[in-house]
């Protein structure tokens, strides 16, 4: 299977569809191990993950596994993590980054993120707080990283077009990829549009939106199943493929090998431009993840959210 990508303005090339592994409490880390050897073998070769989903040492496992057995090589393979919020700091970058290549059982990172724009500390009292270092000050460290080659692109995840634009001004390495909540009723053009135009590629998280929320299933919307059936595919595979068509790299999560490989076929059958203007009237505008765990930070990036 041929899997087309979507190339950062360093020249790099993301695979266009990729697996998210962060799992949920039912999950347990078998059946993720086992979720990555089906995605493997179905074509997959870029893989998701963050230290806070709990899930590189599997990812390393699997991958030295495959590569041991010559099934492929890490050239072929394109890892992304995340920098999580307690590590902005610094030296805490650093030593964070190096628990986690050890992890992956690599030594370096295809992209870099930092995970949301709010870095957090500890207190005395043992009370979170908003840690004394900005997303700049944050940057300027992934940049050091990435000059010294340990990645080979960094990027911001969670962040709003403010934020973004102070790194834009202010950095020397431009961002490279802005990972976003995006999927058909939550479509994100204006940030999207935004994020083009200063050449920087987009990769959607939840792009089937939330099947599990009676209120939030795009996949059981008319106007979707009626596509879905003109082109003989699934309703999720019509959603992956409005974003692919559209430009953005997606990473549905699942560990259920079917729908791992279902997810990843969706390169023989295009959209029309009717079906595009029909899925875009589904945009509802209502983000499914409001990071409440920080929504009283100073840099909480949505101001779409009123749940403060």
């Amino acid at each position: 299977m041929v899997v087309s990508s979507l190339t950062f303005s360093n020249g790099v090339k993301v695979p266009i569809v990729g697996l998210g592994t962060d799992l949920s409490k039912s999950d347990s880390v078998e059946n993720l191990k086992t979720a990555l050897r089906a995605a493997l073998d179905s074509g997959y070769r870029h893989i998701d993950t963050a230290q806070v989903y709990g899930t590189e040492d599997a990812i390393g496992d699997v991958v030295a596994e495959y590569i041991a057995a010559g099934k492929l090589t890490r050239e072929e393979l394109f890892l992304v993590t995340k920098l999580p919020s307690t590590h902005h700091e610094p030296k805490a970058v650093h030593g964070v980054i190096k628990q986690q290549l050890k992890s992956l059982q690599t030594d370096y990172i295809d992209l870099y993120l930092i995970h949301n724009p709010c870095p957090v500390a500890t207190n005395a009292d043992g009370k979170v707080v908003e840690a004394k270092v900005g997303p700049l000050d944050t940057w300027r460290t992934l940049e050091d990283l990435y000059n010294a080659k340990v990645v080979r692109s960094i990027g911001v995840s969670n962040f709003n077009q403010r934020q973004i634009q102070r790194i834009l001004d202010k950095g020397t390495v431009p961002i490279h990829n802005l990972q976003i909540e995006v999927h058909a009723a939550f479509q994100q053009h204006e940030l999207i549009a935004f994020a083009s135009g200063n050449g920087i590629t987009v990769t959607a998280y939840s792009p089937l939106g939330s099947p599990g929320k009676r209120d939030a299933n795009i996949l059981d919307h008319p106007a979707v199943i009626a596509i879905a059936k003109k082109h003989g595919k699934t309703p999720g595979q019509v959603c992956l493929r409005l974003l692919v068509q559209n430009g953005i790299a997606v990473i549905p999560k699942s560990v259920n090998p079917s729908r791992i490989q279902a997810n990843i076929d969706i390169f023989d059958f295009e959209l029309t431009a009717d079906d595009m203007e029909e899925l875009k009237g589904l945009d509802a505008g209502k983000r499914l993840f409001t990071m409440p765990f920080c929504q009283w930070h100073s840099e909480f990036p949505f101001h779409d959210v009123r749940e403060l």
